[in-house]
């Protein structure tokens, strides 16, 4: 009896140990023609800056928070480039800008968005969208302007399989590249760190599923560019941080996504003329993003 219970435990231990040793690739699966979500989002952009110049203080401060549930097919669609025709029928949309709330008369009617180029347009009965129905969409869709749509998010994840509790270094050359590109940021990296990590598997319906999180944080040493450069103090930085608990074998789009990005800035950006203009700033964004597919 004794030698049994002592083999018993020992398969449960061997079990274990192969059940932690079990490597994931984590792939998340990429938007196909045709594919059908129900999307629930919510997002926040809170921005509070300030220019000093010759003695006097201009604050410049920004904050808008967006928030929608709607079922989405994407229409029109090349392989590994942005969709150029989504079609978007809402439940539920609000947008808030600087105080002000604006809810949007589209609601329970089909949205067409098209892409040309790096611009969108929106449109409801062949009618183009304008003033407040259009600014929602507008905030949402003003930075997707590169036409490869997952450049970024394919420089976080693990280039091998990994396993739970495993991390993963972030290549933060080509993260910075990324970012410096768009909003005209040099980084630091050698002052910079960031990584990922799996911190659970399990099957769903089939599925391998799991969640995992990425962190990094970089050096900023300059802002915006040519005369209008701002040198940047030591300090400055952003900060990313998100989480992600859904499908990570590319088998579905369902998923939970929670992302908060900050930038804290100060620097001193010399005119053309002399002048010097002391910046200070921080910049938060959040957003929660839940998909599941709906039939087609």
């Amino acid at each position: 009896m004794t030698r049994s219970l002592s083999l018993l435990a020992l398969a449960v231990c061997l079990c274990a140990q192969a059940a932690a040793e079990e490597k994931y690739t984590i792939k998340i699966k990429p938007d196909a023609k045709g594919d059908v979500v129900m999307t629930t989002e919510k997002d926040s952009d809170v921005s509070k800056m300030s220019y000093t110049a010759m003695g006097m203080t201009r604050p410049d401060n920004k904050e808008s928070v967006r928030s929608a549930t709607y079922k989405e097919e994407i229409v029109e669609k090349e392989p590994e480039k942005r969709a150029t025709k989504i079609r978007r029928t809402y439940e539920k949309a609000e947008f808030t800008e600087n105080g002000r709330k604006i809810t949007p008369s589209f609601i329970g009617k089909e949205v067409l968005i098209v892409r040309a180029g790096a611009k969108y347009k929106f449109t409801v009965d062949g009618k183009e969208l304008t003033g407040d129905d259009a600014a929602m969409l507008a905030d949402e869709f003003k930075n997707r302007t590169k036409e490869k749509e997952s450049e970024f998010e394919d420089l976080l994840f693990p280039k091998n399989p990994v396993g739970v509790n495993e991390t993963w270094k972030l290549d933060l050359d080509a993260v910075a590249k990324d970012l410096g590109e768009d909003a005209k940021i040099t980084f630091d990296t050698a002052q910079s760190t960031g990584s990922g990590k799996l911190t659970k598997a399990y099957t769903k319906n089939g599925k391998q599923y799991g969640a995992f999180q990425i962190d990094f944080e970089l050096a900023m040493t300059k802002l915006g560019a040519g005369a209008m450069t701002v040198a940047l103090d030591k300090g400055s930085k952003a900060k990313l941080s998100l989480r992600f608990d859904g499908c990570i074998d590319g088998g579905n789009s369902n998923g939970v996504m929670e992302m908060t990005m900050e930038m804290k800035m100060s620097g001193t950006l010399t005119t053309p003329n002399g002048v010097e203009v002391k910046i200070d700033g921080n910049t938060k964004k959040t957003g929660t993003k839940t998909q599941e597919e709906a039939p087609r």
